[in-house]
């Protein structure tokens, strides 16, 4: 299988029908044939804004979401969750090294990963499912937030069961979406709201001409007839008053444990959470959106470079951790596991140390290399001397040999019968001069 992590998501997803626009949506827009079809709902939104309630009420008005709704600690009135479907999302996001509890969850996935062979017989997988499960004339629908990474995969599946799917899009703020996932998963609550952002990003990019309605968590305990009345007017469900006893049931307020004096911490993330909110009902917002997203493409083009150096880095601590209480091929390596974050002290001790090795035999490196200079200039040095010396002793030989000659010369002059001749000529007149005049009478 190819490396799926080596490309950024910029090709454009499957089309299903005429999705080139951000859509126009609220209760109002429902087609004029949605009363003769019972609705397909898709519940949109990112962990902990509320899919989990939208559902529960979903169920209570007709909606099919869920066979068994299994309570969570987190989720003490149920997660409301198809697991055929979310077991599915996670296998395609671990085919990318993309799994929810792993760094890399909030990278792009790669340009055209739902045409991967892999993905396209899980695709498959899906789509038996939902023909088993879809009656006519039966309401149905599902709630996963990992859905918001792989709409692209669902448009594909959209049209090849010829759905035209009722989306709800969940919202809440980032501010207590970071909070409930610090307290649920560990994650620091800046990654939380970058997280939520993320999200919310890939929905909108991805939603298209899909008819969509926008549900505030927050609107559940502060008027939630109001959410009711909006989510039957857009699914076309009739009126029903006698829910409204019922749905206080359901909104345990309890179970809020928002902090109300909490805020997104980083402007990008609050500008579009206030758009988000009049998504479904403004033109301007819908506009200003497309802008944010067309930036955050181009963004997402230039950190691509670092986005593959990171994930060399986790393919390699993977790799390392694959012993450290990891199963077989479950991939996934999460920060937040005691093991791993064991391990990873370790290593990061290790590499410390080896750091501090690194050090030192950079330092005595150094001191051989000025060593060795050291003892070139000092070998240059007497190597000169060496030549210094020779041509001195050329020069004492040269000189021996003049004085020799010097003294030998005179030696063998006198010695010739000329000069013995010159001599004796030499010593005879020496004597004339040398005897006394003779006396005259």
């Amino acid at each position: 299988m190819p490396d799926r992590a080596n490309e950024a998501s910029s090709s454009s997803p499957p089309a299903a029908g005429d999705r080139g626009e951000l859509p126009g949506t609220a209760a109002s827009d429902a087609e004029p044939t949605a009363a003769k079809r019972a609705p397909f709902v898709v519940v949109l939104g990112m962990h902990r804004s509320g899919t989990s309630l939208c559902s529960h009420i979903l169920g209570r008005l007709g909606i099919a979401m869920a066979d068994q709704p299994e309570a969570q600690p987190s989720n003490p009135k149920g997660q409301w969750e198809r697991p055929e479907i979310v077991d599915r999302h996670d296998r395609i996001l671990a085919l990318f090294g993309r799994g929810y509890l792993t760094p890399l969850h909030d990278l792009p996935l790669p340009s055209g990963w739902w045409l991967d062979p892999a993905v396209g017989e899980i695709r498959r997988e899906i789509v038996s499912f939902l023909e088993q499960k879809l009656v006519a004339g039966a309401p149905f629908g599902f709630k996963d937030p990992r859905t918001a990474r792989l709409l692209p995969l669902w448009h594909q599946i959209f049209d090849e069961l010829r759905l035209d799917p009722k989306i709800i899009l969940c919202v809440r703020s980032p501010a207590q979406v970071a909070r409930s996932l610090e307290e649920r998963d560990g994650l620091p609550s800046d990654l939380g709201e970058h997280r939520w952002f993320v999200y919310t990003a890939e929905i909108l990019r991805h939603l298209r001409n899909f008819a969509t309605c926008v549900i505030e968590y927050e609107a559940w305990f502060d008027d939630a007839a109001d959410n009711l009345d909006k989510l039957s007017r857009f699914l076309g469900l009739p009126a029903q008053p006698e829910f409204a006893t019922a749905i206080a049931e359901i909104v345990d307020r309890e179970l809020r444990h928002d902090d109300r004096q909490r805020e997104p911490q980083h402007f990008l993330v609050r500008a579009l959470y206030e758009l988000v909110r009049r998504f479904d009902v403004a033109e301007a917002a819908r506009t200003e959106i497309t802008e944010i997203l067309d930036q955050l493409a181009a963004f997402e083009q230039l950190q691509r470079p670092l986005q593959l150096e990171l994930e060399q880095l986790s393919r390699l601590f993977a790799t390392r951790m694959r012993g450290v209480g990891q199963q077989g091929s479950r991939g996934p390596v999460s920060w937040r596991d005691p093991a791993v974050a064991a391990e990873w002290q370790k290593l990061m001790t290790k590499a410390d140390q080896s750091e501090a090795l690194r050090s030192r035999l950079r330092q005595v490196l150094q001191q051989r290399a000025e060593l060795d200079a050291a003892l070139a200039r000092a070998q240059q040095q007497a190597a000169l001397r060496d030549r210094a010396a020779e041509e001195t002793a050329q020069e004492l030989i040269a000189l021996r040999r003049q004085i020799e000659e010097r003294e030998v010369a005179p030696v063998e002059a006198s010695a010739s019968p000329g000069a013995q001749r010159d001599q004796a000529s030499t010593g005879q007149g020496a004597r004339r001069e040398a005897s006394p005049p003779e006396q005259e009478g």
